[in-house]
């Protein structure tokens, strides 16, 4: 019995040795994960995963309305990349396949959203990137300076024009004083400012400042829309036509005393649906005076105007001179052409009472002020507001 007890302790310290040996075994297969694990994880932060991106401005909408701008992601890592992983605003995943050491790629963003990009390298390692980009200014550096300023060619279509007139509209950095600014429109930067020239029905047409009319509808960019101003007031650059002031009284008399009640204005409001960018074209709010020397001011709302006198040469209460009046006054800025030969071209400002007739005042082909009697036909060059 007790050979029999000796051999049962036998058993049971050699399996207690067995269960030591097992535990050991899985003790240390562990320890080395964990090591393995460790050093994984301190090789990750030495991996040299980088991620630089910068925002391309605005570059439309997705289907949901929201605004979408590039990024340019750039990766490096010292060991390969299997795969990259781009998480979409809605959830989905775009994967690609990878196999090197260095990627780049353009994705678009929505602004305002974190975007998660995930790189796998060929070890295991996931390494995590976040993206939240808030949509930039479109419009900086704005400038006040004045003297001349040549003009640039504007390359936009009259509905990218109009897209542009709502931005300055929406900008408060921007006053009837601006001369320049910079511009961030769908990824690319330009400079505008006063003097920048188009043309429309085959006419250079050109800005004369930015935020200077008053809309006569605060939702002239669209309903639910909330604007005071009229982010660009444009003039013809050459005269549009050759016309009278006033045709009502002929030769003989009669004629009406001021802008509100001229005929011109009736020809020109009536010709606005003949124009290319009617449907961009804002109704604006314009004062006049019965009598430049010293009548009362009245105000019209109009879509084609004549300027003033004080809006070209400043002065009195019909409206303050533009931008490009201020840096551009002198003579050769102020002359227009008409079939190639400089014309002489009508101002909204009214003169009865003070020369014995009634009449307007005029810009001379010299670039100087003058007045003329209503029936003359003189040159017609309005202005206009986008």
């Amino acid at each position: 019995m007790k050979s029999l007890l000796d051999n049962k302790k036998v058993k049971i310290t050699l399996i207690v040795v067995l269960i030591l040996i097992v535990l050991l075994l899985v003790i240390g297969i562990v320890v080395t994960n964990v090591n393995k694990i460790n050093k994984m994880q301190d090789t990750e932060l030495q991996a040299n995963v980088d991620i630089s991106s910068e925002v391309v401005s605005s570059v439309g909408k997705d289907e949901n309305g929201r605004d979408l701008g590039k990024v340019t992601l750039n990766f490096t890592s010292d060991i390969p990349m299997d795969k990259i992983s781009i998480e979409n605003v809605d959830g989905t995943i775009i994967q690609e396949d990878v196999n090197s050491t260095t990627y780049e790629k353009e994705i678009s963003v929505v602004f305002g959203h974190t975007h998660i990009i995930s790189v796998v390298t060929s070890d295991g390692k996931i390494s995590m990137h976040k993206i939240t980009k808030q949509k930039p200014p479109p419009i900086s550096n704005p400038s006040t300076a004045s003297g001349i300023r040549a003009g640039n060619k504007l390359n936009f279509t009259w509905e990218e024009i109009n897209e542009i007139a709502e931005i300055i509209s929406n900008d408060s950095s921007i006053t009837n004083n601006t001369q320049e600014f910079s511009l961030n429109y769908k990824g690319n930067n330009y400079t505008i400012g006063v003097g920048d020239y188009t043309t429309l029905e085959g006419y250079k047409v050109r800005i004369m400042g930015f935020n200077h009319d008053t809309l006569a509808s605060t939702n002239a960019y669209g309903a639910g829309k909330n604007n005071t101003y009229a982010g660009i007031s444009f003039e013809f650059a050459e005269v549009w036509y050759v016309g009278q002031a006033e045709t009502k009284g002929g030769s003989a008399g009669g004629y009406v005393k001021n802008w509100g009640d001229c005929s011109l204005r009736t020809t020109l409001n009536n010709r606005i649906s003949s124009l290319e960018n009617n449907i961009y074209i804002k109704q604006v709010r314009k004062k006049y005076i019965d009598n430049f020397h010293g009548g009362s001011t009245n105000e019209v709302q109009d879509k084609l105007w004549l300027l003033s006198n004080s809006e070209v040469f400043s002065g009195n209460s019909e409206g303050e001179q533009y931008k490009y009046y201020v840096s551009m006054n002198s003579a050769e800025y102020r002359m227009k052409s008409y079939q190639n030969v400089d014309k002489e071209w009508w101002l909204r400002s009214q003169t009865s009472g003070t020369y014995g007739y009634t009449g307007f005042y005029t810009v001379l082909s010299s670039g100087n002020s003058s007045r003329r009697k209503n029936y003359y036909s003189l040159g017609v060059a309005p202005g206009f507001c986008i």
